[in-house]
Parts: C-alpha cells; structure tokens; sequence
C-alpha cells in the first residue's frame, strides 16, 4: 500500500493518513489522535461545575475527541443520533475517562476537534 500524509496534526493533534492499494485502488483513510488533552480536561470537569448547576437540567455529560468519535462510529455507536442513548451510555461506563458528569443520561456531549 502506497502511503500519503493528508495531515500531521500540528493544529489541531489530529493525524490523517491516506492509504491506496496500487493494484485494487482501495482507499483507506487513517485518523491519529490524542486523547490526553481530553483526558485530562475531563479530570477537571469532573471537579469543577463550569457554570453548570450538579443538578441543572442541562449540563455536558461527556467531552470526547475526534478520534474517538470516529472509532466509536466504527463501532457503530452514533453519538449524533438519539437512538443510540444506551449504547452511548454503555461506551461511557466501557470509557469513564471520558465522562464529565458520570449517571447522567441526557445529551451534551462535546466533541474537541481542536485539541
């Protein structure tokens, strides 16, 4: 397989490399990304409200990376779709590091594609 860099991550710490079979043209596009920074800030969040009340109806349940959601998409654990509620819980308890406000089941999810 013949291999490209579409993007080094010096942004954004999101790597992106494209991969293409010569004989089959298959294309398969691979996605680095560091979770620390996430990671980490979801320590903190769980510490801190952030302006958020314990018990405010409305309040980030989970911080996630671009790389996770992709892996999780993999997985076929849609976060941006309302059916998947269970499974995304079940992710969250498979993954509690990236949790902010564990037990909470309504949507808030923030994705970091910046880090």
């Amino acid at each position: 397989m013949d291999r490209y860099i579409l993007d080094d991550g010096r942004f954004d710490g999101v790597m992106e490399i494209l991969h293409v079979d010569p004989e089959t043209l298959d294309v398969v596009v691979e996605t680095i990304a560091d979770a620390e920074p996430v990671i980490e800030s979801n320590k903190n969040r769980k510490n801190h409200s952030f302006g958020f009340a314990r018990n405010a109806a409305i309040r980030p349940i989970a911080e996630l990376d671009l790389g996770t959601v992709t892996r999780w998409l993999s997985e076929g654990v849609d976060i941006f779709d309302r059916n998947c509620d269970k499974d995304i819980r079940r992710k969250l308890k498979e993954e509690p590091v990236f949790s902010v406000a564990p037990n909470r089941t309504a949507s808030g999810i923030i994705i970091s594609g910046d880090r």
